[in-house]
């Protein structure tokens, strides 16, 4: 069942395909002079540096970006992550 699969992209679920996302790569196409700000519930210190990211809370990140993506399996810990009483 796909609610028991983590890897399974929802978007692509409900257009009817069945492609899973876990393992696969982002494509930016024009981050111009774009600041990118990212969470995660164990930050990733050694990544900031490398890749010039800077960690927010989820709080934050949703009140100073202009728009989010959201990249997480589907797990107990995310379900729900978003919504009216997230």
């Amino acid at each position: 069942m796909w609610e028991e699969d983590p890897c399974i992209d929802l978007s692509a679920h409900l257009e009817g395909s069945w492609e899973p996302s876990c393992g696969k790569d982002l494509g930016i196409i024009g981050l111009g002079s774009m600041r990118i700000l990212y969470y995660d519930i164990a930050g990733r210190k050694d990544f900031e540096e490398e890749l010039g990211i800077e960690f927010r809370s989820l709080e934050d990140l949703l009140r100073e970006s202009g728009f989010a993506s959201i990249h997480v399996p589907l797990t107990e810990e995310t379900r729900h992550i978003m919504g009216k009483n997230s």
